[in-house]
């Protein structure tokens, strides 16, 4: 009899073992955003910051809806908490303040928002040069993903 438990226990915690439980964001939605990028070496971030439910990567599909060169040089994105929907608190961007990400591109950026304490995620942007400056860019991003989009950072 205590063999026949034992099997029917070591056969219940394989299955349990390698049942696929999906995981997943829970904040994955896109949300649109259109920038008009600020003077060279300055930061701007979105108006509304956006619910952060856990600690993956922040998504970014950054159009090219523009008749200007920004290819050749790309956009600065960072990432930025805060603990309400219209305050910003800190840039929690990680490897750095920003980086770069390209038009025409989707690309995942690691932060540290959640893990610093902070609720809410909001996305930057700034000019890498004097040339794309005051231009405006469009595109969508989510404070969590579970893309397997590259990483920019």
């Amino acid at each position: 009899m205590k063999k026949i438990i034992a099997t029917i226990l070591s056969a219940v915690a394989t299955v349990v073992c390698f049942t696929a439980v999906p995981l997943s964001a829970n904040n994955n939605s896109d949300v649109d955003f259109s920038f008009t990028l600020p003077a060279y070496y300055y930061y701007k971030t979105t108006t509304e910051g956006e619910y952060k439910e856990d600690t993956s990567p922040t998504y970014v599909h950054f159009y090219d809806h523009s008749s200007w060169a920004v290819g050749e040089y790309g956009v600065q994105f960072s990432v930025h908490g805060g603990n309400s929907v219209y305050k910003v608190s800190e840039n929690c961007t990680c490897g750095g303040t920003s980086c770069i990400i390209y038009p025409d591109s989707h690309r995942r950026i690691h932060q540290n928002v959640k893990e610093w304490g902070y609720s809410y995620a909001f996305l930057g942007t700034s000019a890498p040069n004097s040339l794309v400056a005051g231009k405006t860019i469009y595109g969508q991003w989510s404070p969590d993903s579970t893309g397997s989009s590259p990483f920019a950072n």
